[in-house]
């Protein structure tokens, strides 16, 4: 078990209680706000949805039928927007810093590629509801949208799962476990020894297995 004294900090570094209570509030309103949106489906009599269907198509067609819905969703559309672009600038910071570091560009540069690169891939998204539409299967569905769904499945299935098991592997094996006890603060080592088998053995099996079952969510 590891012996390191949980009051102290390896190069100053340790991780605040705020952000356990952050992620702890995150978890809760993703929640709320789940059973919320899906309970505003039901009343309006539309079965229910995820993705891009359920914010364009299926709760604007629910909210018609309720009283001030039209105030209701354009209040929605707003926080909506709002979310959307607080995550892409949190999203393209480390883009941003690759490209300073690798290729010694300046911000102003690096936000100029990336606006590219995020304009090229809105606009070949747009097109896909269009002309360059095209259909495949995958896990025995039928989709039609062709660039749109591919890079929907990819970031709202695969990516999010591939996402957590990198970093599951690298809290459990990469970093040092001396770092980690230190940068916690955990005052029992029997439950660093938890916190650490948990990312080394259970959270990637289960990431697995969810990875491998990802058909069951398309």
């Amino acid at each position: 078990m590891i012996k390191t004294k949980p009051r102290e900090s390896i190069h100053g570094y340790w991780v605040s209680p705020w952000l356990f209570i952050l992620a702890a509030i995150d978890t809760l309103a993703g929640l709320v706000a789940g059973v919320a949106i899906y309970a505003i489906l039901l009343v309006g009599g539309v079965p229910p949805m995820s993705g891009a269907a359920l914010a364009f198509q299926a709760l604007p067609a629910a909210l018609e039928h309720l009283p001030i819905g039209q105030l209701v969703l354009i209040f929605f559309c707003a926080l909506w927007a709002m979310a959307v672009w607080l995550r892409a600038i949190g999203l393209v910071e480390p883009a941003l810093t690759w490209l300073e570091e690798q290729y010694g560009l300046t911000r102003r540069q690096a936000v100029v590629w990336c606006g590219l690169f995020a304009w090229g891939l809105g606009v070949v998204t747009i097109l896909s509801f269009n002309s360059w539409a095209f259909s495949f299967m995958l896990f025995g569905a039928s989709r039609s949208l062709g660039f749109f769904d591919i890079l929907q499945i990819l970031t709202g299935h695969v990516l999010v799962v591939a996402a957590a098991l990198l970093l599951a592997w690298f809290a459990g094996w990469k970093l040092r476990p001396e770092l980690a006890c230190a940068a916690l603060r955990l005052r029992s080592p029997c439950t660093f020894d938890s916190w650490l088998w948990l990312n080394r053995l259970i959270l990637p099996v289960l990431l697995i297995v969810l990875l491998y079952n990802i058909r069951l969510f398309l």
